[in-house]
């Protein structure tokens, strides 16, 4: 976890005019929320979305995050803009789209979504 930190971390420090920074700011969202750190994770969600709202990943953590927060309502509208964004998507395509990932960095997700009335199918 730590590596994959670092490695985000400086993707964002050495180019943060990229306009691809959203990839790595919501991967380092991913990390917060995995660590137990949901408010961290909504700020990095923040950061990523404020250069693009079309990445589904950031939603996946955004969605986690608000759950972790107890702010259901927030995470039921994130649900409605990823769903739009993504038509058809469920906790079973999520999961298929990860599969050599350790189960542990997906968790999270998963359970926030799930918590949040994503589909598993």
């Amino acid at each position: 976890m730590e590596e994959a930190e670092a490695f985000l971390s400086r993707a964002v420090a050495l180019g943060p005019d990229d306009p691809m920074a959203h990839i790595p700011l919501s991967g380092l969202g991913q990390v917060a929320l995995i660590r137990g750190d949901a408010a961290g994770a909504l700020e990095f969600t923040t950061r990523s979305m404020a250069l693009s709202t079309r990445f589904d990943a950031v939603w996946w953590v955004r969605i986690g995050a608000l759950v972790a927060l107890g702010r259901m309502e927030a995470a039921r509208e994130a649900l409605g803009r990823l769903r739009a964004l993504t038509p058809g998507v469920t906790l079973a395509r999520i999961r298929a789209g990860q599969p050599r990932q350790d189960p542990a960095r997906i968790a999270p997700l998963l359970e926030g979504l799930r918590a949040a009335g994503l589909p598993e199918d």
